[in-house]
């Protein structure tokens, strides 16, 4: 548990989607899954990490769904068996998903952490697992609020050096 959160801190990647991908895949290895996606609500951005299994459905369908699931606001979720409590349309149709894990992130970062194990590995969720996914989560909202602040103070130094630049032609 302390070595996934210790890489979660460690996360050096500078722009969100790098900081996304890095963070999805922390939390696939840390929980032994084969499939891990990040979404944000903001700009709707998705990252999908495959580690031994690919969705077949379009990264926009899975955004939509996790976004559903995020107006829901039933966090955490964890399923045991998606048999018997399957993935929420349009990822229903998705076949050799054995358990799934939801995780909120909260603050600026507001989005969701979506994890799975497969066929590929059938396995559930233990009890370590989901305290361990709720501490990732909560490390990792902080993680992509302060890279979604500096993508925002890059933007803004950029639109103020062209305004700038416009009086200064003047």
């Amino acid at each position: 548990e302390l070595e996934a959160v210790r890489a979660v801190v460690a996360v050096e990647e500078t722009d969100v989607a790098s900081v996304m991908r890095a963070l999805g895949t922390i939390a696939a290895e840390a929980l032994s899954c084969e499939l891990g996606a990040v979404y944000l609500a903001e700009g709707g951005r998705l990252e999908v990490i495959d580690r031994g299994w690919t969705l077949r459905a379009q990264p926009d369908q899975l955004a939509g769904a996790l976004h559903a699931l995020l107006d829901e606001g039933r966090f955490p979720y964890c399923v045991q068996d998606a048999t018997i409590v399957p993935l929420p349309p349009p990822l229903d149709e998705e076949r050799g998903i054995r358990s799934y894990y939801l995780l909120e992130l909260q603050g600026l970062a507001r989005g969701a952490v979506f994890v799975a194990h497969t066929d590929a590995a059938p396995r559930g969720f233990t009890q370590l697992c989901r305290r361990l996914g709720l501490r990732l989560a909560e490390i990792a909202s902080a993680q992509l609020g302060v890279a979604l602040t500096r993508e925002w103070c890059l933007t803004e130094a950029a639109r103020l050096h062209a305004e700038f630049g416009k009086l200064d032609a003047s």
